[in-house]
């Protein structure tokens, strides 16, 4: 039976690498496309660890895109595309020769209520085919590929610290090309501030701040979960390798960045310093507004453009609720705020080009209606509940699990200001650390029937 399923399997891989072989001569672009992608497809299915690693290593390109004739292939999307299949067939091959796949779907019932109802709501909208292409291409996709994958081949402590060590260099390679950003900046008559730049003539992080501050501010506590293996002398390298992170997350000026590490830094302390912050509270204040002055009075400069940027973002939660209205129960199907958008002719006419959502809540409300907002409320609120509770419980384990658990915070609420809500930033490190809860369980365990 092994022998006979080997076999098939060799000519599905065979049908697999000839159908790709022949769609490469059509085109020379496709030809060197696809010999890259059957190299990688390999590498990945015989090691989906390695996979992992370029996955995350990429987490920040999400604007570096191949253009292939009118097809758009995002680099991160495929890396995460030859991963996944490369994973599945594995998992399916374990299935058929031990009967056991091995296959783990994290909060599965409560992500496909959202799911489900996502494909309803796109059933019942104007545009039918488009609503069900992005449920399935950009809900369906993080769930599977930034959830369920990483969660599934981190398995051991090994693959875990490497995942955070891969994911912090991804970070400083980040912050170190926002920093570049400032050269040639006008520091007299200009605001400056730390943003994306083109690399080969290409913006591969985007082209907003934003972008730069909501990968920073989960990285840098990332990077302090990375003490629970260090040694003394690493501890205090990577206590400033957090600082380094936090402040060119700061200097991105980004409004949302600097609410949401407060809000993580408050969730972090209160788990670490409850007694000293309680004691030294007046102090800790003063410092607080002694230091932040100059940043503050240096961001009055763009008081302007904040003003404008609000009254935007105001504008698109009118949109969100005014559509909410005319289908509360469903909403207008999925994918279509940015329709809606376009046909906001006072939008239009005020801001000029239509945006997404700057905010998952009106996004999924105007897009999902109440029922698909609350069981996206429902599936959030369970990844962050057992993430808080496994704090509480593996003691030991705080100073990983804690960092961990206010990073993926902070990428999730940074979504109420940004767009990346369906992205991978987003939901890999939220994967990671559901996957570092189960590497800690499985191994107090084991301590346990040891005892």
């Amino acid at each position: 039976m092994n022998s006979y399923i080997r076999k098939t399997w060799l000519i599905i891989s065979a049908l697999i690498f000839g159908g790709l072989l022949a769609l490469s001569y059509t085109n020379p672009t496709w030809s060197l496309l696809a010999l890259a992608v059957i190299v990688f497809w390999l590498i990945f299915w015989w090691k989906n660890e390695i996979g992992l690693y370029v996955l995350i290593l990429a987490l920040p390109l999400i604007h570096w895109d191949f253009f292939v004739g009118p097809l758009v292939i995002p680099f991160i999307d495929l890396v995460g595309v030859l991963v996944l299949s490369g994973f599945v067939l594995q998992s399916f091959y374990q299935l058929l020769t031990t009967g056991r796949s091995g296959w783990r779907a994290p909060l599965v019932k409560k992500f496909l209520l959202f799911f489900g109802l996502a494909i309803l709501s796109s059933l019942l909208s104007n545009y039918i085919e488009f609503s069900v292409w992005y449920a399935v291409r950009w809900i369906l996709f993080f769930y599977l590929a930034y959830i369920c994958l990483p969660y599934n081949i981190i398995k051991s402590e090994r693959i875990l610290k490497r995942s955070l060590i891969v994911l912090v260099i991804s970070a400083v390679a980040v912050s170190l090309v926002g920093l570049l950003s400032l050269w040639g900046q006008d520091w007299q008559e200009a605001f400056f501030r730390i943003e994306p730049m083109a690399v080969g003539g290409v913006f591969i992080f985007g082209d907003n701040h934003n972008l730069i501050a909501e990968f920073l501010v989960m990285a840098a506590f990332f990077a302090l979960a990375l003490k629970h293996w260090a040694k003394a002398k690493t501890k205090v390298g990577l206590n400033w390798l957090f600082i380094f992170l936090a402040i060119i997350a700061i200097g991105t000026f980004s409004r949302s960045a600097w609410i949401i590490l407060a809000i993580q830094g408050f969730v972090f302390l209160n788990y670490t310093q409850h007694s000293f912050i309680r004691k030294h509270f007046i102090l800790i204040t003063l410092i607080l507004i002694i230091v932040s002055t100059p940043i503050t009075l240096h961001m009055l400069n763009l008081q302007k453009e904040n003003t404008s940027s609000t009254e935007n973002r105001w504008h698109l939660t009118e949109i969100a609720l005014e559509n909410l209205q005319d289908k509360p129960l469903l909403g207008q199907g999925t994918g279509s705020f940015f329709g809606l958008v376009t046909d906001d002719v006072r939008f239009r006419a005020k801001y000029g080009d239509p945006l997404d959502s700057h905010g998952v809540w009106q996004k999924v409300l105007a897009e999902n209606g109440l029922l698909g907002t609350l069981a996206f409320l429902i599936f959030v609120l369970t990844i962050f509940i057992r993430m808080f509770r496994a704090v509480n419980k593996y003691v030991m384990e705080r100073d990983l699990l804690l960092p961990l658990v206010a990073g993926s915070l902070g990428a999730f609420l940074f979504q109420f200001f940004n767009t990346s809500y369906y992205k991978g930033k987003v939901w890999l490190p939220i994967a990671i650390t559901l996957a570092a809860i189960e590497v800690i369980k499985y191994k107090h365990g084991k301590k346990s029937k040891k005892n």
